[in-house]
């Protein structure tokens, strides 16, 4: 996607932060490999550690993008990037040529 394309892709859509959205990770395993065992060693919590779920998940429907809070803000500091690009390109040479591409595009998939 180019500068600005970013910004108009996710134009209406809500952004829900759900803290709950972590993968867990055993760091201390007991010498027992027997389930029990591991399933309570699991649910201490000095034996886990938790990491934010890598991606966000898009709802087209519903018009809205979920994910933990620091994807969450990651997505939208790419999203202010994008529309200060999008702005300085503004008038360049080159999103002209950009926009006369579109153009032509669009007229030869109209007729």
């Amino acid at each position: 996607m180019s500068a600005g394309d970013l910004a108009l892709a996710l134009k209406g859509f809500a952004f829900i932060a759900n803290p709950r959205m972590v993968v867990g990770q055993m760091v201390r395993r007991p010498r027992s490999k027997r389930y029990r065992i591991l399933k309570k060693w699991a649910n201490r919590p000095e034996n886990m550690r938790y990491a934010p779920m890598p991606g966000l998940f898009y709802m087209q429907d519903a018009r809205a993008v979920i994910g933990h809070p620091d994807n969450i803000a990651e997505l939208k500091r790419k999203l202010a990037e994008s529309e200060q690009a999008g702005i300085a390109a503004f008038g360049s040479a080159e999103w002209e040529k950009k926009n006369a591409q579109r153009s032509t595009l669009n007229a030869q998939l109209s007729t």
